[in-house]
Order: C-alpha cells, then sequence, then structure tokens
C-alpha cells in the first residue's frame, strides 16, 4: 500500500481481517475460519462495522461502503451488505437512534442507493476478491463482483497476503 502519511493505511491493514470474518490477531487457515466474535464486536442488532472504500476513480460513484451486521436469528454469525456510496451517518442513526439493518435499508431506499442483498462471509469474501463463487446464485454475486470488488482483477490472494502480515507483525510484536 502507497500513500502519505495519516491517511490509514496501518489502520486500513489492522481492520481489513474483520472484512474477512476474522479478529486481526488471529492467522487462520484458509477453510477454517471462527466467527463468534461478531457477538462481542456487534452487540445488538442496531450495531454495525461500516468500512468504506474506493474502487476505481477518486470520483463519488467509485466509493463503496461494506457494512457488517450480527444475524438476528443467530447472534454468533455476521451478514454483510455493501452499499454503491461513501459512508453516509443518515444511514445508521435517526433522531439520536441507532438504526437496525431493516431502517437502513428503508433509509438507502429512500435516499436511492443501491445495496447488495444479505451475504455470508463466504458470499462477501468473493464478492470484494472478485472470485468465483461456490454458490448456486452465482450470477448475483458476479454482478455484485462487477460493482463492489476491491479491484478491477480477481485478488484471490489478498486474504494469504494479509494473514502473512498479520503473523510478521505478530513474530515482530512476540519476538519469535
Amino acid at each position: 500500500m502507497l500513500g502519505e502519511n495519516g491517511v490509514g493505511k496501518t489502520t486500513t491493514l489492522r481492520i481489513l481481517p474483520l472484512f474477512f470474518g476474522h479478529l486481526s490477531s488471529q492467522i487462520v487457515a484458509s477453510g477454517h475460519g471462527q466467527e463468534p466474535w461478531i457477538r462481542f464486536v456487534v452487540p445488538t442488532d442496531a450495531s454495525a462495522i461500516a468500512f468504506e472504500y474506493q474502487r476505481g476513480t477518486d470520483a463519488e460513484e467509485d466509493r463503496r461502503l461494506a457494512v457488517i451486521r450480527r444475524r438476528t436469528d443467530d447472534h454468533d454469525s455476521p451478514f454483510y451488505r455493501i452499499y454503491r456510496c461513501g459512508f453516509r451517518k443518515e444511514l445508521f442513526v435517526q433522531d439520536s437512534r441507532f438504526l437496525s439493518d431493516e431502517d437502513t435499508q428503508l433509509k438507502a431506499n429512500e435516499l436511492g442507493i443501491v445495496t447488495t442483498s444479505k451475504l455470508t462471509t463466504s458470499e462477501y469474501r468473493s464478492v470484494i476478491l472478485r472470485t468465483p463463487a461456490a454458490s448456486k446464485d452465482k450470477a448475483r454475486l458476479r454482478a455484485y463482483s462487477l460493482d463492489c470488488s476491491y479491484g478491477s482483477r480477481a485478488l484471490d490472494n489478498l486474504d494469504r497476503i494479509v494473514a502473512a502480515m498479520v503473523k510478521a507483525r505478530l513474530l515482530l510484536v512476540h519476538g519469535s
């Protein structure tokens, strides 16, 4: 990653694992992720983690907003949505009250903001990494990938790079 001091490169690397369904302190082998962290990081149905990212140009229409929430029927499992906009406070707060996912969707519709449907962790990963989905709804996920992926090409090794960076950092911190 390149950029001026203070623009968020290190912060992005620290929180990026959350958007792959892992804590930044975890080293996880492919296919062996654990998700119970969601109960602690997103404690209520109105809680959310929002991550704005820029794809393509610096134009406003190339901003996306990835949001993690917990499922109402299983508080240990996350779901993800991607919004075709940058961060907008009014999507999450109204009259000093945090909005649930359903209320956020109503607000997005009211504002004309296009969103994805609820995505599982594996669906979300295939969308942002622009990799083939292991889902029966491949066409829908492919369309989301074309509009919401981190890059214009498949980034099928990004999660391995992040895991290697976290592992290297842990080795530095712990002196192993």
